[in-house]
């Protein structure tokens, strides 16, 4: 249920920019924040990344098992579909680093930690820019 009201959560607020309205991706981020956590079990920790820059994540969420004390970390590095049907940033660089990559910085420290680095990407949820067209314009590539 928690998926449900994420996905159409997230699917409402970029219907909204469609009309025009700004709506920013960290916004977006902070509600699937707060609908998970005020959600989940008690095992589960979810929360804003610790600094950005040193994980290139916006998201870090732990996945506890206590009888086992073992834990799976993700990263997740957000990214929201423009009214154009692109991600902005995907390719981006650290700061005024030209060389640096986000994604880079994502993969490295994750799997320095042991996390799990991912991409959650904010889309519609029908017509141009929903999930099934986005997944096919990335098949056609």
């Amino acid at each position: 249920i928690v998926w449900e009201h994420c996905l159409s959560y997230i699917s409402e607020r970029m219907e909204y920019l469609k009309t025009g309205h700004r709506y920013s991706e960290e916004s977006i981020t902070d509600e699937i924040i707060y609908k998970i956590e005020t959600a989940a079990p008690p095992d589960t920790l979810i929360y804003h990344a610790p600094t950005e820059s040193k994980t290139g994540a916006d998201i870090e969420w732990w996945l506890i098992d206590r009888t086992y004390k073992k834990a799976i970390v993700l990263r997740l590095q957000a990214k929201k579909l423009t009214a154009k049907g692109f991600y902005d940033g995907i390719n981006r660089n650290i700061g005024n680093s030209k060389s640096k990559k986000q994604i880079d910085r994502l993969i490295g420290r994750a799997i320095r930690d042991r996390a799990i680095p991912l991409y959650c990407f904010y889309n519609y949820m029908n017509g141009i820019g929903s999930v099934r067209s986005t997944v096919n314009s990335i098949e056609e590539c």
